[in-house]
């Protein structure tokens, strides 16, 4: 005896499905389920492998092209450095009372050509060579 039930009688019995019925609805569901799970999948790797095709097909083209435009954004990014070294220099020139607030402080995220101009133009103590730029400039 289930707590908290009553008979409905036959009528009850027959309008309530039989509990094979409801487990065989219940596998068709997880079935379906997992066969949507298995086509995405399929699609994911159909991407990927379309992705590798084009990478192959433009690879040869593409890298001498990519290292032409890394090479522009790398001197683009040392110019840019440079100007910013000017102007901090120009800064730290001025009397503090007198330079804006936030005068120092950079707004945007620095890329990976402004990270490397900046590793390019930091100066090393630990550099032997330094002193000798220090003469020549």
């Amino acid at each position: 005896m289930v707590k908290t039930s009553y008979c409905t009688g036959e009528a009850g019995i027959k309008t309530t499905p039989p509990i094979e019925l409801l487990n065989l609805k219940k596998k068709q569901k997880k079935q379906k389920k997992k066969q949507k799970k298995k086509q995405k999948k399929k699609k994911k790797q159909k991407k990927k492998q379309k992705k590798k095709k084009q990478k192959k097909k433009h690879g040869s083209d593409s890298s001498e092209s990519e290292e032409e435009k890394k090479k522009q954004k790398l001197n683009q990014a040392l110019a840019t450095e440079d100007v910013h070294l000017k102007q901090v220099e120009e800064m730290m020139k001025v009397d503090e009372r007198k330079r804006k607030y936030n005068s120092l402080q950079e707004i945007k995220e620095p890329t990976e050509e402004d990270m490397e101009a900046f590793r390019m133009k930091r100066s090393r103590d630990d550099d032997p060579m330094a002193n000798f730029l220090e003469l020549g400039q």
